[in-house]
């Protein structure tokens, strides 16, 4: 199951969203379900939450630093800082901002780093047209990050076996390069054996990453 992740520091109306948008999904029977948190201090914190949870699509609110966490902390970057972070780390997940506020020049001179900035009436008035929009995006993103990760699989027995051509090792870099894990590709794992599974891959790769660079140096 896929999942639209939800990041607002206004609690109350956080959740409100998050029901409201997964009672629409259901009527939509998308396989995805509606998960809300309130901002980490830290935004390196959402590189797991994103890993752990299957994020596909992410709503952010712009301003995150208006209500005090319920741990007591406060949040010292807004929502468009926080899409310039993830792009650092997620290429192609699908990131929307919906806001009441204005658009600021600093949102304009990255707007390009956004699948979508909508007002929230706007996006109140053409919820359904809006959430398939999201879905859909959010699919393409998912199915991408899986016929990739299964071309790196491939590629790398290949190179473990000596059975690669000089094309498909570069490839190989080019992929590792290119691809986060935001995902498993089991649809029904419990969480620890997710990590287990996700800590493999990692070494896995980076044991193809020095093969590579190995074979790089040589040439």
């Amino acid at each position: 199951m896929m999942t639209l992740g939800i990041i607002d520091d206004r609690n109350q109306a956080r959740k409100s969203f998050a029901r409201k948008l997964n009672l629409e999904i259901k009527e939509l029977d998308a396989n995805w379900e509606v998960i809300d948190i309130e901002p980490f201090v830290d935004k390196s914190d959402y590189i797991q939450w994103i890993l752990e949870n299957s994020i596909s699509s992410l709503i952010i609110d712009e301003r995150l630093y208006e209500e005090e966490t319920n741990c007591g902390n406060n949040i010292s970057y807004s929502g468009h800082q926080l899409v310039e972070f993830l792009r650092t780390h997620f290429k192609d997940l699908p990131l929307y901002i919906v806001t009441n506020v204005a658009i600021s020049d600093d949102i304009k001179k990255i707007y390009n780093q956004f699948n979508l900035i909508l007002g929230k009436r706007e996006f109140d008035d053409k919820l359904k047209d809006y959430l398939n929009l999201i879905i859909m995006s959010g699919n393409k993103f998912f199915n991408s990050y899986q016929k990739e990760l299964e071309r790196l699989s491939i590629l790398s027995d290949k190179i473990v076996y000596g059975k690669a051509t000089n094309e498909e090792i570069l490839e190989a870099k080019a992929l590792q390069t290119s691809l986060v894990i935001p995902h498993t590709t089991e649809k029904n794992v419990e969480r620890e054996d997710w990590l287990n599974n996700f800590n493999i891959l990692a070494e896995n790769l980076n044991g193809l990453s020095d093969d590579i660079a190995k074979f790089l140096d040589n040439k």
